[in-house]
């Protein structure tokens, strides 16, 4: 079997269309990599592709999956380990860079809306909207179980939003386009993480009352104090929002999608 420090791997495919799979292993904290951990990492991949390729689940909602396997938010020396695996056989479909920011729940993030809009939860009606505009595929199925909230206009129709998403992440934050330059990005974003730091959001998992010290474990990041985001390469108006919230560089991460039927 693969040595070194063991990887961690979580994996949800029944969402077949979105992010499935998320990888961690405590060398990426070095600030650089031996041969020898290099390969480790390798190894760790090629163990980790055959194994979501090679175990059935079918008692799990969406099976059989597609062999598809999507990597989401991974650190780049895991990604390259990955990307090492599946290249030599045209295996790797998608890999985009992404910058890693960590943002502190703590402190104001409250924001003035202009005149004629109001803050809400995300209607459900209007998760369609939130699909069509999203870079990164998204299901509705998903959505309506996230941290939301949205900014509508007078007319009842909703002009920003944004998610916390599965793993803690500020995720879908979108202005549409006809009303940017309004401050309404960090007014949503700013909704979002300060009902998320006042446990607004505990519901989910079932307890009420305020954020203590128990709630580190709890979903969507509440009670760590943080939340992170990924921004996509290049993308300076949400780097200027996300740092407008407090948010810091923290690294980059990959998204990788491999399709796992054609490594032997």
């Amino acid at each position: 079997p693969p040595s070194g420090p063991p990887t961690i791997l979580f994996a949800d495919r029944s969402r077949h269309t979105e992010a499935q799979i998320w990888l961690f292993n405590p060398l990426i904290s070095l600030p650089t990599l031996s041969a020898s951990q290099s390969s480790t990492l390798r190894a760790h991949a090629k163990a980790a592709i055959a194994f979501l390729r090679d175990t059935p689940v079918p008692e799990a909602p969406g099976w059989p999956f597609l062999p598809l396997l999507k990597f989401g938010c991974i650190d780049t020396r895991i990604a390259d380990a990955i990307v090492d695996v599946a290249r030599p056989f045209d295996a790797v479909k998608h890999d985009t860079n992404w910058t890693h920011f960590n943002i502190p729940l703590a402190g104001p993030h409250a924001s003035p809306l202009p005149e004629g809009f109001k803050v809400t939860p995300v209607p459900v009606a209007q998760l369609g909207l939130v699909i069509a505009n999203s870079g990164i595929p998204r299901e509705a199925e998903t959505l309506r179980g996230l941290p939301s909230v949205a900014i509508l206009d007078e007319g009842g129709e909703m002009v920003a939003w944004a998610f916390v998403d599965v793993d803690g992440s500020l995720a879908t934050l979108f202005v549409v386009p006809e009303h940017r330059g309004k401050g309404l990005a960090k007014a949503v974003a700013g909704g979002l993480l300060g009902k998320l730091s006042r446990g607004e959001f505990r519901e989910i998992s079932g307890k009420t009352g305020p954020v203590n010290g128990d709630d580190g474990l709890l979903p969507f990041g509440q009670g760590s104090g943080w939340v992170h985001s990924e921004v996509k390469e290049g993308n300076s108006r949400s780097e200027n929002v996300v740092g407008g919230l407090g948010g810091k560089r923290c690294g980059m991460s990959r998204y990788v999608f491999i399709a796992s039927d054609l490594i032997p």
